[in-house]
């Protein structure tokens, strides 16, 4: 955050918004990837596996950081629903806003 330009008192406000979904998102992600890891991967294996895990891991935590996880998630639905021609409005100003707020974007 420091190399973003963030004031010390942005950075602790931004600590205190994400912490708490980044642990959850941290533990639901790594909590079962270790049980299948440890339980089903052969020995030699184990470490190409689990590094993998962690560069998709790592490249999800950077999305949602940048906010483009939401925008992501947002413009797939809008095309799935062009694509398949529902009939589902657009979710509304306060929609977008919560999404944006759990994803950590604008």
């Amino acid at each position: 955050a420091a190399l973003d330009g963030l004031s010390p008192k942005e950075i602790g406000v931004k600590f205190r918004r994400d912490i708490r979904p980044l642990t959850t998102a941290s533990i639901t992600t790594w909590g079962p990837l270790n049980l299948i890891l440890f339980g089903v991967v052969p020995i030699h294996m184990r470490v190409v596996v689990s590094m993998a895990w962690h560069y998709i891991y790592l490249v999800f935590v950077a999305m949602w950081d940048s906010g483009y996880l939401g925008q992501f998630i947002e413009n797939s639905r809008a095309k799935l629903r062009m694509s398949l021609n529902l009939k589902i409005p657009p979710p509304t100003a306060g929609e977008v806003a919560a999404a944006a707020a759990a994803t950590g974007g604008p």
